[in-house]
């Protein structure tokens, strides 16, 4: 995944593993360059919160997408 990411798509996947890392995600977000990745587990939830947190972290979009 991390070689797709970084050849691909010009990202670069950051392994969340901690609020320290989710703090340091969203602010590097907007820059466009970083890719978070999130462990979470479908069957017991495990790292559900931590995403969660990320999404609150960065809030919603200021900029809305037109039709084409």
């Amino acid at each position: 995944m991390t070689k797709i990411m970084k050849n691909a798509c010009q990202k670069i996947p950051v392994l969340i593993k901690s609020d320290e890392d989710i703090e340091k995600a969203c602010q590097t977000i907007i820059q466009g360059k970083v890719c978070p990745i999130f462990t979470v587990s479908s069957l017991t939830g495990e790292g559900i919160e931590g995403l969660r947190n990320f999404l609150k972290g960065i809030g919603k979009p200021t900029f809305r997408i037109q039709n084409v």
